[in-house]
């Protein structure tokens, strides 16, 4: 099987792996890194975090960073703001436990 790229180079199963710079996506929002990601090739995981500075849904990090070399369809992980983490003292409603409050870190 050969693959066409656009600079007309045929490459066959043989040939070594086709390399790009991973842009940085970092600060954006997950939609628009991905789609930045993707559009140059890559594969993009999505990891989820807490974050009291970057708002959620926007991209706190990613792996490799931008800048960096990688090779075209390899997997950049990029790390997603959630927001900022419940307090500790934040409580949840169990309803399976006959409506008992239960904290929601720690044991109940």
């Amino acid at each position: 099987m050969l693959l066409l790229l656009q600079q007309n180079m045929l490459l066959g199963p043989d040939s070594p792996p086709v390399t790009a710079e991973v842009p940085d996506v970092v600060g954006d929002s997950q939609a628009a890194g991905t789609a930045t990601l993707e559009g140059d090739g890559f594969v993009v995981s999505v990891v989820q975090a807490y974050s009291s500075t970057v708002p959620a849904g926007d991209i706190i990090s990613q792996s490799p960073a931008g800048g960096a070399t990688a090779d075209i369809g390899s997997t950049v992980i990029i790390v997603v703001s959630i927001g900022d983490a419940p307090a500790q003292g934040d409580q949840v409603r169990d309803g399976r436990r006959r409506g008992r409050v239960l904290p929601l870190f720690g044991r109940g």
